[in-house]
């Protein structure tokens, strides 16, 4: 039988309900070693680089992967963090570890190996000087070189380097690549790894953009692959859709198809000028197969392989061992690594052997000791011997080796103990700029997806050893959703302590001014912890410390402190100008362990959970500021807003609006409502109440609406959620300090109860807003006006705060980014918050 017959054998007995269907990773046993057969003299590599995960194009990885076997590898400069999240309230870099992981379930259907530079993602840009500043153009472009020299590609693929558009990170991380292609064949940065010359670089065509002709390069990515079960572009869309967070899904017709236009930028070889290609690999030979050691054995390892694709038998994949075996024989004495890795991943799995190794806990502190069940079975016609050995990041730690017979299964625990000078391997925060950041934190090639604990199984089939790679997992039921849960063992500060927030707003009214602070801790060991602040002279905490009993495995328990200033200290602040922060730091004691330092936990259904390590540490932003009184506030969350916690920190008490207040109970008794960001993109029944909230602003009351997407528009036509012709449309401002024209100083918004001057629109962070409204009805008032300074987003924006009178009410749009500024305890945008609650005051 052909092997082309084989492969679509293989299809029909076992993929082919995978077409009807949204397709499954090709993570199992069958089309692994199927794939590994047709790629087995297919030696490319190619290295994409893109700015953020969500930038590559998915169903050209899957083909280039899959269909091309060329190895692949994706380098997303920054992890997403100045981005938004439609799923819960990470931001930052707690964000920035949910887009890694998401980036890493994406990968399940693509096969891509992932890279991560240092570059922060301080949000988006109309500027690629902006960028490079920002990020540290010397050192993002060494890390650059140090992926290339390390991946090796034969081909490299960007993002486009021009254009005019917003998003300018697409346009550095380019020209970031382009100069890295250059400097990686250089002997610059010795210290980088070897150098290496890849030999072309493509750029994506984006949009109406067209590409020159005599370099246009096509992909197409609807061709339907037998192994697969599925199209390249189904596989793509299955990845995409990974990204949760950033709202990527999106419904396709049946096999769908397109394609994936490129341009062919830079070759290494002047022999090799660009051309118009169907291929990114088209008529190109890997550097590895040039050398005379290949030459010498290439006709005898086709041969070999051909006698392997003749024997392999998709019921019976141990008749494969032994022409495995001979290939891998031949490849040993001269043929590329990369050809001999996959011939020993195809050998793992056609000897049948299966291991697998668990861990007990999810958690461990430095010290502890983690239990680990080794399995291992042998399903394979032959006698297997295996090796099986648990690493820990530059640890050996434990060791077992067994001897096993076809259909034998042998299981046994393990003992793993964590050293004691262990350091935590929960995610860290990334500093904003890549010269700050050490080098324990270039989280590639030190992958954030790789576990903390491995497996390396060295195995024995005849005389052939061949060796793979296996995750430690833990593995349990979420209850809850339910699911089963594979997640990597983490070590981690034991017991555990950290803010519920790294900001908190110092209110100071003329009151007494005390500040409630809290702290989460736990302790995977369990017992009583003793958790202590550290405060600035002047200030006192009641209690002075608290013991807190802890249950066994890592549950988290509030602290509250009421933490209070000395006279002398709150009037320095009232009568400051700009009232200076105040750090204040806690530490946790259980027996002879003390931390200061704890893990927040980011868990959703569709990515591997991850922890973030943050510390016990709160700034106490100070915020002089008077709250109207004796409102009542309703409040409709949105996905990731944390407008509640501001309005609870302002001594406001919200009542969170669910299904029955909107749309059955009287709204009569609420002066004001705050509706969350994107709710209409998440609560229908907000959307279905808006005749109710119509009615209830004509009676007077005083709508806030912070920024929508375009869910909030309807089509082409006005938005149905507004009271008068607008739509949400694009425009945005990304620079934080741009100026603030205030349309109508007189406006009761810059005036009750608080004078909003120009000091309340400094220290803002990543941007002024975004999502602007475009009013198309001169009931609207415009507000406020402000303009980047950037050439790529010229001209002064409005639409940032509008507002109009609905009946004896108002309605008032809020496109400044709120929810980044009062988690981040600015205190200009409490003092605004303030003031459009008191919108819906009762006229005197």
């Amino acid at each position: 039988m052909t092997t082309t017959r084989r492969l679509l054998v293989l299809a029909l007995l076992l993929l082919v309900p995978l077409a009807a269907a949204a397709p499954l990773p090709p993570e199992d046993d069958a089309r692994q070693l199927a794939l590994l057969l047709r790629s087995l003299d297919r030696g490319h590599r190619v290295l994409y680089v893109t700015a953020h995960p969500d930038d590559e194009d998915a169903a050209v990885l899957a083909r280039l992967r899959f269909g091309d076997g060329a190895e692949t590898a994706l380098l997303t400069l920054t992890r997403g963090q100045g981005g938004q999240n439609e799923l819960g309230t990470e931001l930052f870099d707690a964000l920035g570890v949910l887009r890694v992981r998401e980036m890493e379930a994406a990968g399940r259907w693509t096969g891509v190996r992932q890279f991560y530079s240092r570059a922060y993602d301080f949000g988006y840009s109309f500027s690629v000087e902006e960028t490079f500043a920002e990020w540290g153009d010397e050192e993002i472009l060494q890390d650059l070189v140090r992926v290339i020299r390390l991946v090796r590609p034969d081909v490299i693929l960007t993002l486009p380097p021009g254009g005019d558009g917003g998003g300018q990170h697409h346009q550095a991380s380019a020209r970031l690549a382009q100069n890295a292609f250059r400097l990686a064949a250089t002997d610059r940065w010795p210290g980088l790894g070897r150098p290496h010359r890849a030999l072309r670089l493509f750029r994506v065509v984006w949009g109406e953009e067209a590409a020159d002709p005599a370099r246009a390069v096509e992909v197409e990515t609807g061709l339907f692959d037998p192994i697969l079960g599925g199209t390249y572009e189904e596989f793509g869309d299955a990845s995409r859709s990974q990204h949760k967070c950033q709202g990527m899904a999106r419904v396709t017709g049946p096999l769908p198809g397109r394609v994936s236009h490129w341009e062919w930028v830079a070759s290494a070889d002047s022999d090799d000028p660009p051309r118009p290609a169907t291929r990114f690999l088209e008529d190109l030979v890997p550097g590895d197969l040039r050398t005379a050691a290949w030459r010498d054995i290439e006709a005898e390892y086709l041969d070999a392989l051909a006698d392997c694709r003749d024997a392999y038998d998709p019921e019976d994949p141990g008749s494969l061992v032994v022409p495995l075996e001979r290939l891998l024989a031949v490849a040993r004495r001269g043929a590329p690594s990369r050809f001999r890795e996959r011939i020993e991943a195809a050998l793992a799995l056609a000897s049948g052997l299966r291991v697998e190794a668990r861990a007990r806990d999810r958690f461990a502190a430095p010290g502890d000791t983690l239990i680990v069940v080794l399995a291992a079975r042998n399903l394979g016609p032959f006698p297997v011997t295996h090796r099986s050995r648990v690493l820990a990041v530059g640890h050996d730690l434990a060791t077992a080796t067994r001897d096993l017979l076809p259909g034998e299964s042998v299981q046994e625990t393990l003992s793993v103990v964590v050293p004691a000078t262990f350091e935590s391997t929960a995610q860290r925060p990334l500093p904003r700029h890549a010269g700050d950041t050490p080098t324990t934190l270039f989280w590639s090639p030190l992958d954030p997806n790789t576990s903390t604990f491995a497996l390396l199984v060295t195995a024995t089939v005849h005389d052939t050893r061949f060796t793979f790679r296996k995750r430690v997992e833990e593995v349990t039921v979420d209850e809850s959703f339910p699911a089963v849960v594979h997640a990597d063992p983490r070590v981690v500060p034991d017991p555990s302590l950290r803010a519920t927030g790294a900001v908190v707003p110092w209110v100071l009214d003329g009151g007494e001014a005390a500040v409630p602070v809290t702290f989460l801790v736990g302790s995977l060991a369990g017992g009583t912890v003793t958790v202590t602040p550290t405060l600035p002279a002047g200030w006192s905490a009641e209690p002075a410390n608290r013991e807190v009993h802890t249950r066994a495995g890592g549950a988290e328990e509030p602290v509250r402190f009421l933490l209070r200033p000395g006279e002398a200290v709150r009037h320095a602040a009232e009568e400051a100008d700009t009232p200076a922060r105040v750090t204040v730091t806690a530490t946790a004691r259980l027996g002879n362990r003390v931390s200061h330092q704890g893990v927040r936990r980011i868990e959703y259904p569709h990515i591997r959970p991850d922890v973030l390590l943050e510390e016990a540490r709160v700034d106490l932003s100070p915020v002089v500021v008077r709250v109207p009184r004796g409102l009542r506030v309703g409040y409709v969350a949105g996905p990731g807003d944390r407008t509640g916690e501001a309005l609870v920190a302002l001594g406001v008490e919200p009542v969170f609006l669910g299904r029955d207040q909107l749309l059955e109970e009287d709204l009569s008794p609420f002066d004001v409502i705050v509706i969350g960001v994107r709710a209409y993109k998440t609560r229908e029944d907000l959307k279905t109440a808006q005749p109710r909230l119509q009615a209830w602003m004509e009676a007077g009351g005083a709508l806030v609406v912070q920024y929508q997407k375009f869910e909030f528009n309807a089509g082409d036509g006005p938005s149905p959620f507004a009271p008068y012709p607008a739509r949400v449309g694009s425009r945005r401002v990304t620079d934080e300090t741009a100026p603030i024209t205030v349309e109508d100083p007189s406006h009761p918004l810059f005036r009750e109860p608080n004078a909003l001057g120009a000091a309340d629109w400094a220290g803002w962070v990543q941007e002024r807003g975004l999502y602007f409204l475009d009013a198309e009805d001169p009931a609207y008032e415009n507000l406020v006006v402000t303009a980047d300074p950037f050439p790529y987003n010229p001209g002064e924006q409005e639409g940032a705060l509008v507002t109009a009178r609905v009946g004896k009410g108002s309605w008032t749009y809020v496109g400044l980014g709120l929810f980044r500024q009062l988690p981040a305890g600015v205190p200009g945008t409490y003092r605004l918050l303030a003031n459009l609650l008191a919108l819906g005051a009762p006229a005197d």
